[in-house]
C-alpha cells in the first residue's frame, strides 16, 4: 500500500466512500464546489463517510463534530465541514 492525497467533491449527497483509515486534509471551494482531500492508503478498503456543510448560525446536530471552516470570499459565506459521529 502507498499513502496517496484524494480529492473527493462534497455535492448534495452527505455520503461519500472514502479508504479505511484515512486522514483529513483540508476543506474548500474549488471552482462552483465545495472539495475535500483526504490522506489515504491505496489500494485500501472503502468506507462510509458521513458530512454536513454549515453555514455560520445554522444549528448543528448533536452527533456532528467540526473539521474545518472556509471563507468564500466572492459571497461573504463562511462555512463549516462537519463529520457523523457514532
Amino acid at each position: 500500500m502507498s499513502r496517496q492525497v484524494l480529492k473527493y467533491t462534497l455535492s448534495h449527497d452527505p455520503v461519500i466512500e472514502i479508504q479505511d483509515g484515512s486522514r483529513f486534509l483540508y476543506f474548500g471551494m474549488q471552482g462552483k464546489e465545495f472539495r475535500a482531500w483526504f490522506e489515504c492508503l491505496v489500494p485500501g478498503v472503502k468506507q462510509r463517510w458521513e458530512f454536513r456543510i454549515f453555514g455560520t448560525g445554522v444549528p448543528i446536530p448533536e452527533n456532528f463534530q467540526w473539521l474545518a471552516t472556509h471563507a468564500d470570499e466572492s459571497t461573504a459565506t463562511v462555512w463549516h465541514l462537519y463529520e457523523r459521529f457514532k
